[in-house]
């Protein structure tokens, strides 16, 4: 036989000791006793931890809400509930008792906001909310300089660094350049000049981006190519480069004809060969033939 008194209400919030007496028919009488203590207030549940946080590289996560009931009454599994931005999480499981488990995957690009509640069977509520920063893409150097062929063998490595490397894409939805060198490394035909060419890294005029500007260099005759690899403040890791090729010798020219003052008839043909002495492609548009000192091209 179960015996049951109460419940109470207005229960003064303070120790108590309870004693339950009972008789058979054959007049025997027992006791039990007993201690609790009512509290001031319902117990609420505890939220201990919402996943997940900081950084996200990957856009999927196991969102999740950890809880417990902290000596309170227990958990309403049924009433724990998980959103993204205010919007509702589907898909969700509560694995235990202990955590709501939400799997999601091609989550947006950008800072977001995950919020949480769980109840207990008192009908007490704890809210909780969480933050998550989703950025996938990987930073880049763009405008990379030098390019292309040049004449002089003085050269400079510039750049500019950028985290929001596709369109649709800007600053406020990306984590943003770590420009701190060390994590910025330039090489030169393979060889880090980050500390040797003192490169420096500054504002660009553009939010988000940088730029980045080495020493003058004297760089030897022929191909030459510059990497550039470089972190975002979410982990992500990127790699640009860029070829170019220095010719400081002027393409030489032999065997023009007519030459040494032969006497020629009309129609003149003035032919010549060109040869780029080990440079680059001689420029084909940029071949002229000019007479007497004039700057009129023939035709």
């Amino acid at each position: 036989i179960r015996c049951t008194g109460g419940p109470l209400t207005g229960t003064p919030a303070t120790p108590y000791k309870a004693r339950i007496d009972g008789t058979d028919t054959a007049g025997n009488t027992g006791s039990g006793l007993g201690s609790f203590t009512v509290n001031s207030a319902a117990i609420a549940p505890a939220i201990t931890s919402i996943v997940p946080s900081g950084y996200n590289t990957s856009g999927a996560a196991d969102v999740a809400v950890y809880y417990n009931n902290n000596g309170g009454s227990a958990i309403n599994t049924g009433s724990v509930a998980l959103t993204w931005d205010s919007m509702p999480l589907t898909g969700c499981t509560a694995a235990s008792a202990a955590y709501l488990s939400c799997p999601q995957t091609g989550l947006p690009e950008g800072n977001h906001t995950i919020g949480a509640s769980v109840s207990n069977t008192d009908g007490v509520t704890t809210p909780g909310t969480g933050t998550v920063w989703v950025d996938t893409l990987a930073p880049s150097a763009s405008m990379m300089y030098p390019r292309n062929n040049n004449a002089s063998a003085d050269q400079y490595v510039s750049a500019v660094l950028r985290d929001n490397t596709l369109a649709g894409y800007t600053s406020a939805t990306q984590s943003g350049i770590d420009h701190s060198l060390g994590t910025v490394v330039v090489k030169l035909d393979g060889k880090d000049i980050t500390t040797s060419a003192n490169c420096v890294t500054s504002p660009n005029t553009t939010a988000g981006r940088f730029n980045l500007q080495c020493n003058t260099m004297t760089m030897t005759e022929g191909a030459h190519f510059t990497e550039i690899t470089l972190d975002d403040n979410a982990g992500n890791h990127g790699y640009s480069s860029r070829a170019f090729y220095i010719d400081t010798h002027a393409p030489g020219v032999s065997n023009l004809s007519p030459s040494g003052g032969v006497g020629v008839n009309n129609p003149v043909t003035i032919t010549a060969d060109f040869d780029a002495l080990g440079g680059v492609i001689i420029n084909s548009a940029s071949v002229g033939v000019y007479l007497d000192g004039s700057s009129t091209r023939l035709p």
